[in-house]
């Protein structure tokens, strides 16, 4: 008997135990990682919270990076754009959301990411009005930065300064180098198109205004053209200073 009772032992175990082993987590185990769901308001809420809130702000608003729930931005820039800049990051500031070995968002959910911003956050009227708003990026070649500078002293001066280097009782440097060498060349374009109407302050009540204004200082119905964006932004850019050309100065 004290033979036989290691095997019945035995067989209890296995037979006990084999119709919930492939439910154990045993070490070294691979987790297999949840679908996340993103057919839904809650679902797009819950992928925008964990990947973008921190920087862009809730609902879209009041983050130190521009605002994506505006209906203006969302309005001109073409799907297939704001799904590369969540896949691949945008300038120095914007990190990709690719998937990788250690995380990220794969197509579906970039896909998903970026039509429910459209979708839950854009004005179907401003959509609809979609072609007749300036192109989201700066035609190859167009911007004459003489031009934008005296664009931008009428329509800008009275908040940033003439020069653009900002105002003690007004906003802030935007040739400030530091600054330049932070945002694309298409985060600069985007803030004369679409503004940041979300830093609304006392002395600018209306934030920085969109290329429709209305600008301190101008008429009500005052607003840029698509050319003077491009002159303005061209101007903004010519501040910039590399590294490499502060080293060959």
């Amino acid at each position: 008997m004290a033979i036989r009772r290691p095997c019945l032992l035995l067989v209890l175990i296995v037979s006990t135990g084999l119709p919930i082993g492939c439910d154990w987590q045993l070490p070294g185990k691979p987790i297999r990682p949840a679908v996340e769901k993103i057919d839904s308001r809650a679902d797009f809420d819950r992928m925008y919270f964990v990947n973008c809130l921190g920087c862009h702000g809730p609902e879209g608003k009041q983050g130190p990076a521009r605002p994506l729930n505006d209906s203006l931005y969302l309005a001109s820039i073409p799907t297939a754009t704001l799904e590369s800049v969540i896949r691949d990051g945008h300038g120095p500031l914007m990190p990709g959301f690719k998937k990788t070995l250690s995380g990220g968002l794969d197509e579906k959910q970039i896909a998903a990411l970026a039509s429910g911003m459209k979708h839950f956050w854009g004005d179907p009227e401003a959509i609809r009005a979609g072609k007749d708003i300036p192109p989201y990026s700066q035609p190859s070649g167009s911007g004459d930065a003489k031009a934008g500078a005296g664009t931008f002293a009428t329509y800008c001066g009275a908040c940033h300064g003439a020069d653009g280097s900002g105002l003690e009782d007004g906003a802030g440097s935007v040739v400030d180098n530091d600054y330049l060498l932070l945002v694309s060349d298409q985060a600069l374009r985007s803030t004369v198109l679409f503004g940041r109407p979300d830093l609304a302050t006392q002395s600018m009540p209306a934030g920085c205004p969109s290329y429709r204004g209305p600008y301190k200082g101008q008429p009500e119905d005052a607003s840029l053209s698509a050319s003077q964006i491009d002159d303005v932004t061209a101007w903004l850019i010519s501040n910039r200073t590399t590294v490499s050309e502060e080293a060959a100065r």
